[in-house]
């Protein structure tokens, strides 16, 4: 025969997000509603897209210029390295046009990833929900202004509802008479 004892508990979330912006901006619209059950991926929130859009149109005219660069420094050396062969310029020439070169290359690539970080801004102002689950109630609405970072606020909270987990405390004599009279874990029922 075996011994129950009753303990009160609460069920728990195994997951619970709360949503942050991660940039900088004014809510433009909010996509749900108090109590909605939202899927992983679903668009949240929209923070205005057009400074953000406006950054990755200026990076990409910065990784064209470079780019256009770095071709012009990649002929120049070309051209001196053949004049360097036939020792018609100095050893100075060819080492400043190969500087120019890598100085070149490195600005194309500061610029793609000042493309990259642009893009990934945009991105960031369309908030999507990172997990499913029972959303709550939006604490900022539309034409609020956010800020991005450390103290960015908590737009809303996502709690999982597959699975949860189930807390209760139990008193120390208790646990060790039943973890004396068991061999396993699985032999300690729990309804």
């Amino acid at each position: 025969m075996r011994a129950w004892v009753s303990y009160s508990g609460r069920l728990a979330p195994v997951q619970s997000v709360h949503i942050k912006p991660q940039v900088s901006g004014r809510i433009e619209k909010v996509l749900f509603a108090e109590g909605d059950l939202v899927k992983q991926g679903q668009s949240l929130f929209v923070i205005d897209l057009r400074p953000h859009q406006a950054q990755v149109q200026q990076a990409k005219a910065q990784l064209t210029t470079a780019q256009s660069r770095a071709r012009l420094a990649g002929d120049e050396l070309a051209r001196v390295s053949q004049l360097i062969e036939k020792k018609l310029v100095a050893q100075s020439v060819y080492d400043t046009a190969l500087s120019n070169q890598q100085v070149s290359d490195a600005a194309v690539l500061q610029a793609q990833a000042e493309l990259d970080q642009a893009a990934l801004n945009l991105e960031y102002a369309q908030i999507k929900a990172p997990i499913s689950g029972r959303i709550s109630r939006a604490e900022l609405t539309r034409g609020n202004l956010v800020d991005a970072g450390a103290s960015a606020p908590i737009l809303a909270t996502i709690v999982a509802n597959d699975k949860l987990f189930a807390e209760f405390n139990v008193d120390e004599s208790s646990y060790l008479r039943f973890v004396r009279n068991v061999k396993t874990a699985s032999e300690m029922p729990v309804e």
